[in-house]
């Protein structure tokens, strides 16, 4: 593949090997060695070992820098990114040295983007590689300084030319950013098209609508659902666009005038204001933040006692994937940041639009299976075992997960966020397998085993559904009170 190729080709760099100058040179000079022999694994232990030694912060910033390039070249970018970010500006005594870290990081957040590729999650890659774009500009504002000192003037307007190896990768980073929002795109106005064929569909017979196009859909569709559409849609460009924000923001001022969902609407644009004023600040993260949890508070808006199964679980879904942007994003924003408590808020408050979603399945689950006992008009109606005896659990454990994440959300913390996340990530693969099984249930076998268990597991669930609903309800923040 181009990514490890490339990876080798900068081991290769004079730059990218800096001698860690320790006392223990054996040890040091064995694990550039290994690492030049791709023994990563081993030259990986020897840096461990040589930093458990009391260290100078300059030399220990070294020893981190190599350690994590050796992650980095042995395919381990999460790892590598947890040494690079402990290495602090003070103790970077040579400018070459903060080049070319800034450089290598870029490259992790790029290697980690590459390794979602495979699960589709398009918005999470996309936001590790705006990052590593972002890092990969630190190298080159880097090395134009040098340049700029070389010429003997450190304020002089001087053309800045960066080397081949950054204008290579913030090339490829640009690149894949484009492909990735392409494809989120293509892949959101399918799923919201689909939403709004459904919705016309108990309107309308299942005829009419399977011959709509797609310009009647639109005008035929409520108009909050276009903007919806139109919102999602203005998310996945890079950059995004102040004057296509104050667009979007006047149609949403405009129809919340008439509208009955007045309150959460004003809410939503709000938000889209907070975004916006980010925007002008040059704060692209904040922003992104804001208008994420504005465009999540406006999907909560279209749920309906007769939306199916496959669909609420889909809108969950959307809300837990917004969950884990929001927690991405936040890592990328200062704990100082002024709007950081009102950023914590936020994340709580996706939770419980998370689990409100989550909460409609298993009634919807048991309503349409009293349909197809009750109301099915053939001899040998029955409830359905398939797919719900292998549905239903994997829901509920993606269920439990976000339930531990909404109380380690409640202490959120440096510490704390890694573990939300993973957490997050397992409620997410729990019920995207969930949502396939309903989509493409498996062939349905009456004798199986897993089938003789159903009821035993629908019962379990909907026995965990009603305490859950019997707690006192938790204070959900006003998004209006900035």
């Amino acid at each position: 593949m181009i990514k490890i190729l490339l990876l080798l080709f900068i081991i290769t760099l004079p730059t990218a090997i800096l001698k860690s100058e320790i006392n223990l040179i054996e040890s040091g000079n064995q694990a550039e060695t290994l690492w030049q022999a791709h023994d990563f694994a081993a030259a990986e232990r020897i840096y461990k070992q040589l930093l458990s030694h009391p260290l100078p912060n300059w030399q220990k910033a070294r020893l981190l820098y190599n350690l994590g390039t050796v992650q980095l070249s042995g395919g381990h970018p999460v790892e590598a990114l947890t040494n690079f970010q402990q290495i602090h500006a003070e103790n970077l005594s040579l400018p070459q040295f903060a080049g070319q870290l800034y450089l290598n990081e870029g490259i992790a957040y790029l290697q980690y983007a590459g390794q979602l590729e495979k699960q589709a999650l398009f918005n999470q890659q996309a936001i590790f590689i705006e990052q590593g774009i972002k890092v990969l500009k630190q190298a080159q504002q880097i090395e134009c300084e040098l340049k700029r000192k070389e010429g003997g003037n450190s304020t002089a307007e001087i053309p800045c030319i960066s080397s081949p190896n950054v204008d290579y990768w913030t090339n490829t980073a640009r690149s894949q950013l484009d492909t990735v929002l392409q494809q989120s795109r293509q892949q959101w106005i399918k799923e919201a098209t689909e939403e709004m064929k459904e919705d016309l569909r108990t309107k309308k017979s299942a005829n009419a609508t399977s011959q709509l196009q797609a310009s009647s859909l639109l005008e035929e569709q409520d108009p909050l659902q276009v903007l919806r559409l139109n919102y999602g849609t203005f998310l996945l460009h890079d950059p995004l666009s102040v004057d296509e924000l104050k667009q979007l923001i006047k149609q949403f001022e405009q129809l919340s005038k008439g509208e009955k969902r007045n309150s959460a609407v004003n809410q939503v644009i709000e938000l889209m204001q907070k975004g916006l004023e980010n925007l002008n600040q040059n704060r692209p993260v904040q922003a992104k933040f804001h208008l994420l949890a504005g465009f999540a508070l406006l999907d909560t808006l279209f749920s309906n006692n007769d939306d199916s199964p496959a669909r609420i679980l889909r809108r969950a879904i959307r809300q837990e994937d917004i969950a884990m942007q929001l927690l991405l994003l936040s890592e990328l924003i200062k704990q100082e940041d002024p709007d950081a408590d009102m950023m914590s808020k936020i994340l709580i408050s996706q939770h419980h639009q998370t689990i409100a979603q989550a909460d409609r399945l298993i009634p919807a689950i048991l309503k349409k299976q009293d349909v197809d006992f009750h109301q099915n008009s053939k001899e040998n109606s029955a409830c359905q075992a398939t797919p719900w005896d292998q549905a239903v659990p994997l829901f509920a454990r993606g269920y439990q997960a976000a339930q531990k994440s909404g109380e380690q959300l409640g202490q959120l913390s440096s510490a704390n966020k890694p573990m939300i996340i993973a957490l997050v990530e397992q409620t997410l693969q729990d019920w995207r397998q969930a949502l396939k099984l309903i989509l493409n249930p498996p062939k349905n076998d009456q004798s199986s085993p897993a089938n003789q268990k159903f009821a035993e597991t629908a019962r379990n669930i909907q026995e965990m559904y009603l305490q859950d609903q019997a707690k006192p309800e938790e204070a959900v923040m006003e998004l209006h009170s900035w």
